[in-house]
């Protein structure tokens, strides 16, 4: 059977990085390379990921100085040699047949990039579950970033795919940018790329006080998602024009996500050039937003709405989402 190489990156999740590890070596599919990279932890983290290299031949432990999730998924890349390539964060779990449907599936569809879905825990809570059996295909650049861009729910996110490793020969995440799925996501995709999905959640994403989803003060990462969706607009405009008015959702969404983060820091008033900057160049494609012919109504009106009065956010998150 071939070989998975899963990359985990560990920095200071001392508190749950037992459950993470157990739930991938307990994965049905058993034919794992399982690769911690402790980066940089000041807690018990890198000591915790030595023990499991003891009980377990089938790990391999990186510990380096700091540099952040790209930098450490980095480091596992260099010396991973799976002939597939997974992704689990250090503070997450998978279900033990996460795997086993991801490469049963692109297997049987010779697929290059196999996909399930993630479900969102916080405590007890469920968030959000999937479960869905069948299995869609997607081939081709084109039309595997449309799926990806414009598909109802799915994540850019690494964590819910599982790759061939070719496909990360010259790709690696950008170092310090907190948005590094969405910076690589057009460099993953080939002209005769072929892409799975299947619509149940086998990631557990799990939310955290403390996690990047609850800050309450500015940070300038928040810009990152818009300069990542701008950075995949050149390339995806250089590829092809039929896939201009693709990327420009995305875009505008990118726009409007910042826009609700920013406004919904205890700080945001603080941060008028920022919301400014953003609202300007929602103003420059007033046109394109309002003549694009994948964005609902609501989210035209959405888009608008950021522009025009960035104050009413809680109405811009809504509408955007409906």
């Amino acid at each position: 059977m071939d070989k998975i190489s899963v990359i985990v990156p560990i920095y200071n999740v001392q508190d749950y990085v037992d459950a993470c590890v157990e739930s991938i070596r307990k994965q049905t599919y058993k034919n794992l390379e399982i690769i911690l990279v402790d980066d940089g932890s000041t807690d018990a983290s890198g000591e915790i990921c030595d023990k499991y290299a003891e009980l377990d031949n089938r790990i391999k432990v990186i510990h380096k100085e700091n540099g952040g999730l790209s930098d450490a998924r980095n480091a596992a890349l260099d010396i991973c040699t799976g002939d597939y390539i997974g992704f689990v964060d250090g503070d997450d779990t998978i279900d033990e047949d996460m795997y086993e449907l991801l490469y049963r599936n692109a297997v049987s569809h010779d697929a290059d990039i196999s996909m399930c879905k993630e479900r969102l825990v916080c405590g007890e809570q469920v968030f959000r579950q999937y479960n869905e059996h069948a299995v869609h295909k997607y081939q081709g650049f084109a039309d595997c970033i449309k799926e990806l861009y414009l598909g109802a729910g799915l994540s850019i996110s690494v964590c819910v795919k599982l790759y061939k490793r070719y496909l990360f020969e010259n790709v690696r995440f950008l170092k310090g940018k907190t948005i590094e799925d969405g910076y690589i996501v057009c460099d993953l995709l080939r002209k005769d790329t072929r892409m799975v999905v299947q619509y149940i959640s086998k990631y557990n994403y799990m939310q955290r006080n403390g996690s990047i989803t609850h800050k309450k003060l500015y940070a300038n990462s928040m810009l990152d998602l818009v300069d990542a969706y701008e950075h995949n607009h050149k390339k995806m405009v250089c590829y092809s024009e039929n896939l201009t008015e693709v990327s420009y959702y995305r875009l505008l969404w990118a726009y409007r996500e910042t826009l609700y983060r920013i406004m919904s820091t205890a700080d945001f008033y603080d941060h008028e050039k920022e919301i400014k900057d953003i609202q300007h160049k929602i103003k420059n494609k007033l046109k394109v937003c309002w003549q694009n012919e994948f964005m609902s109504r609501k989210q035209k009106i959405a888009t608008i709405l950021s522009f025009c009065s960035p104050g009413v956010y809680k109405m811009i998150k809504r509408l955007s989402q409906s």
